[in-house]
């Protein structure tokens, strides 16, 4: 399973559109498309900075958590930055591959 870090923000028309009180559907529902596409929310943090939520998934490949995000972004009310994140054994893994090219100049 790949991991992907979310940054979250509501859109001037959430606002407009949802409550305080909507928070726990929501929730609900976006859990459940999470479980249809074999996404799994490890964490979901409410912070005080420029983005309202940080959220760490894990999912199948690019292709679904791309889905999963589509699926919430849809209906205009949230959006978000989404990151490919790599444990330090898939890193150190990666930094192998390199092969030849590791041992060319960094830039």
């Amino acid at each position: 399973m790949a991991t992907y870090v979310i940054l979250g923000n509501r859109t001037p028309q959430g606002f407009q559109n949802q409550t305080i009180k909507d928070l726990p559907q929501r929730r609900e529902a976006r859990r459940e498309i999470a479980r249809t596409l074999g996404v799994t929310e490890r964490e979901r943090l409410f912070t005080t900075s420029e983005y309202a939520t940080v959220e760490i998934y894990d999912a199948p490949d690019d292709e679904t958590m791309a889905k999963y995000i589509l699926q919430l972004s849809k209906r205009g009310n949230y959006s978000f930055r989404t990151i490919r994140a790599f444990s330090e054994a898939e890193w150190e893994n990666v930094l192998g591959s390199l092969g030849p090219l590791a041992e060319g100049p960094t830039i």
